[in-house]
């Protein structure tokens, strides 16, 4: 009889209920207090099964957070592929999109990557990095146009140091529960980090919207 070699090979779709699950409790309690029995509880199958797809516990953060940085990642470029090329626009367009991820579908495992990054081993830490470097050098792109376009007067290193954290936190004060309401905080942070009143960004990017369109 010859073996179905098929069942050997993990389930990738109860890999990502794992993964789901997990970023929800370790959001929730913290990567040190929640337990493997916790998160088996929560999909219904005995505590055993996770280790048939993550050797550790700290495998399946490492799953979480590469799952944070290449899904935010695809989002952002999403959503820039929709938009014209001016740097404003593109600018607003990358921080709502960001704003997205941190409160919306992907909140509970963007908060596992804020939160528990420490927790990774110096080496997962590495592996990490160039998934994380490819929207680092998204945002380097659209600020340094900004920059030459004469909306940014700062270093674009330095101002993506503020930015980040900036969007990331906003999570400790504020609830955004509606599309429209992170589209609307997106556009005040952007005027905050250019200097600008809302209604200034407004007029620039009204700006931009009407040169691009005679080009």
């Amino acid at each position: 009889m010859v073996r179905d070699r098929s069942k050997d090979v993990p389930d990738k779709s109860r890999a990502d209920d794992f993964v789901r699950s997990a970023s929800a409790l370790f959001a929730r309690q913290g990567f040190d207090r929640t337990t493997i029995r916790e998160i088996a509880l929560a999909l219904d199958v005995a505590s055993g099964t996770l280790f048939y797809h993550f050797a550790t516990k700290e495998d399946l953060l490492e799953a979480i957070i590469r799952k944070g940085i290449a899904d935010g990642y695809e989002w952002a470029l999403d959503a820039l592929s929709h938009v014209p090329s001016g740097p404003l626009v593109r600018f607003l367009t990358l921080a709502t999109a960001h704003l997205e991820v941190v409160h919306g579908e992907l909140r509970h495992v963007h908060r596992v990557w804020i939160r528990e990054w420490d927790r990774l081993s110096p080496k997962a830490r590495e592996r990490m990095r160039p998934g994380a470097r490819k929207y680092r050098d998204l945002l380097d792109g659209i600020l340094g146009d900004l920059q030459a376009a004469g909306h940014l007067r700062s270093e674009p290193t330095m101002a993506r140091h503020l930015i980040l954290p900036a969007l990331n936190w906003t999570t400790s004060w504020s609830h955004l529960l509606t599309q429209s309401a992170r589209t609307e905080l997106a556009r005040q942070v952007c005027a905050a980090l250019l200097n600008l009143t809302t209604a200034q960004f407004d007029d620039l990017l009204e700006r931009e919207s009407a040169g691009s369109q005679h080009t």
